[in-house]
């Protein structure tokens, strides 16, 4: 834990608020540091080391609340910040996709593009997310005004900003539309696969070769309208005089970052080495290491690189990290604003005035499940990972734990479980997640609590283990194949599903096989009744629902390949025919009505679930979406 002094009236943490009265003054001021709530002073929670304030308190900007600061309170992103699928973003903040780029239409004008047609806005204080109509990968953006903007990527993309609405423009391109830059409204190249420049005067696109067949995946930049560069792979770079394109020899490299100006000079880096084009001959110099996506020069001893060790600096004569708030964050672009603060966007978004600072935060470890727990919304994930939910904000809790978190159950009584590898098992005590020695070695992949007295734990092997209020006893299993979840109704009535479309079921007295009618994977199960048991899973091209009716297993819905399914992972049953489940990029209604919508999230939609207005998904990177039910 942090210790806290007085120093000569200032606080002991370095470079914090003065402290005049005592060393309580030390304590919870937005900013300062911590590791713990018990660090902030009381109302204050510990947010990505730093304290700030919950929703509904006063303050002067983004860094002092948890959430945002809008109109001088604090509130949550939450309602804020949903993407065109209707989906809010509340882990990781502002957004879990990677952002490619970003573009500054003035200080407190910044956009931002990213993986899965991600679109976001920067006001200076709260992020907005605005509909791109694609889904597609943007990975460049560039302007002229507030009303003139443009954005490409995958597919061909071109879309184009005028103040009010993203639009698409239809240009006759296939492949990967990787760099934007111009000289002026009239004048905006954009540079893509096999070698292809394509050119803007302001009315039309016209498109044609550069002197390269490379893909040009370094981008494009120039210093005026007769010179301007793009760089493609392995180092080759060609240049537009004004009116043809030239190949310039250049250092054959692989893993370049992206092409950048200093004045006339030309610079682009790997790992290993700057490259610096200068009066028609080349210098080399040592780089940073590690993949470098992005290069900015303010002068030959002023040089910045952002990749996937976070951001370095470099003097003209060595390398130094910067003091990142967040530790080696992959980053993407590295942008100067015209009000002299920096930014860079990737993985996270931070900002530098006076010192570096996250604008972004949140985890981004994988989480794979989400429950309801003496009424407090949980989420478990890999790296012993356990969020809370506290004022929309997913706040990591200290678990005890390393190892991969699969599953959390908890009971209408208040008590709870998380199971996971190893056979961990946490206990909830009403205050913390306490772990509680089981002797089962099996990793343990779902969990079901009943009440403090009666819960179940299945996974590897077929594993099923029983608490009685005392300890976790292993039972019987009448199978040997992986067990994935287990639900249950009453304590007379659990069912558990697993691979290969394994089914078994407790009736009180002991556990049974159940013919589920299908070889799939089952990955999760969940019902309401006895006569509505619903479990879910697929393959690695078809979604698969079944239900039981009381006396069978029937196929309920199949969402089958060539459509971009796949297994469905996770399900929530809300009503007697009334089920949402979710799998890859989708969620799936699978009951009486049987449909499927893409969410805008990364790969790997792992679970579902939710109260009695919201639901929840999360998985891949971290994230964790809301809708209203």
């Amino acid at each position: 834990m942090l210790l806290v002094a007085v120093l000569s009236g200032a606080c002991g943490r370095i470079g914090f608020d003065a402290c005049p009265i005592a060393a309580v003054d030390c304590v919870g001021d937005p900013g300062n540091a911590c590791e713990l709530d018990v660090d902030c002073a009381k109302g204050y929670l510990c947010v990505e080391g730093n304290c700030r304030l919950p929703d509904g308190n006063t303050c002067v900007s983004d860094f002092d609340c948890v959430g945002i600061c809008n109109a001088g309170t604090c509130e949550s992103p939450a309602g804020i910040l949903s993407n065109e699928w209707g989906w809010t973003w509340e882990n990781p903040y502002p957004t879990g996709q990677l952002l490619r780029d970003a573009w500054e239409a003035g200080p407190n004008d910044v956009w931002m593009v990213g993986l899965y047609g991600t679109i976001v806005h920067w006001d200076g204080s709260r992020f907005d997310h605005y509909a791109a109509g694609t889904h597609e990968a943007l990975l460049a953006i560039f302007g002229f005004a507030a009303n003139d903007v443009w954005a490409v990527g995958y597919g061909g993309t071109f879309l184009h900003w005028n103040g009010s609405a993203w639009t698409r423009t239809a240009i006759p391109v296939a492949g990967i539309v990787s760099g934007l830059w111009g000289a002026s409204s009239a004048d905006l190249w954009a540079v893509s696969s096999n070698g292809q420049a394509h050119h803007w005067d302001g009315t039309s696109w016209s498109s044609g070769m550069t002197s390269i067949t490379d893909h040009l995946y370094g981008g494009v930049t120039g210093s005026a309208a007769d010179d301007v560069w793009a760089l493609g792979q392995d180092g080759a770079l060609t240049q537009w005089t004004g009116s043809s394109w030239n190949t310039v020899t250049s250092p054959s490299i692989a893993q370049t970052s992206r092409v950048a100006m200093l004045g006339s000079d030309v610079l682009f880096a790997n790992g290993a080495s700057l490259f610096t084009y200068s009066g028609g001959a080349w210098t080399t110099q040592n780089g940073p290491g590690g993949v470098i996506n992005d290069i900015f020069a303010e002068s030959p001893t002023n040089v910045w690189t952002v990749g996937s060790t976070g951001m370095h600096h470099f003097d003209g004569g060595s390398w130094t990290p910067a003091p990142l708030p967040i530790a080696q964050p992959t980053l993407s672009r590295y942008r100067s604003l015209s009000d002299g603060r920096r930014l860079s966007v990737g993985r996270a978004v931070v900002l530098h005035d006076t010192a570096w600072r996250a604008l972004s935060y949140g985890s981004r470890q994988p989480v794979y499940a989400a429950a309801t727990v003496d009424g407090v919304l949980w989420a478990v994930g890999a790296a012993g990972t356990v969020l809370r939910r506290d004022s929309s904000y997913w706040k990591p809790v200290d678990s005890g734990a390393t190892v991969t978190l699969n599953d959390v159950s908890g009971a209408a009584d208040g008590s709870g479980w998380i199971v996971g590898s190893g056979g961990t098992f946490l206990r909830w005590n009403g205050s913390a997640w306490q772990a509680t020695p089981s002797g089962i070695s099996a990793d343990l992949r779902g969990v079901w609590a009943h009440n403090a007295r009666d819960a179940w734990a299945v996974g590897m092997g077929g594993t099923l283990v029983h608490w009685d209020g005392v300890s976790w006893k292993a039972v019987a299993s009448p199978t040997t194949v992986d067990l994935n979840a287990v639900w249950g109704l009453g304590a007379d009535d659990v069912w558990a599903v697993g691979q290969t479309g394994v089914i078994v079921h407790f009736d009180g007295e002991r556990w049974q096989q159940s013919s589920s009618g299908t070889t799939d994977d089952l990955n999760a199960v969940c019902g309401v009744s006895p006569t509505s048991v619903w479990a879910v899973g697929g393959t690695t091209d078809t979604a698969r629902a079944i239900r039981w009716n009381g006396a069978a297993w029937i196929e309920n819905a199949q969402f089958t390949a060539g459509t971009g399914h796949k297994a469905l992972t996770d399900a929530l049953c809300l009503g007697q025919d009334d089920v949402v489940a979710v799998g890859y990029q989708r969620v799936y209604q699978v009951g009486a009505t049987q449909s499927s919508a893409l969410v805008g999230m990364p790969s790997g939609v792992r679970f579902i679930t939710g109260d009695a207005t919201n639901l929840w998904i999360g998985g891949a990177e971290g994230a964790v979406l809301r809708a209203p039910r």
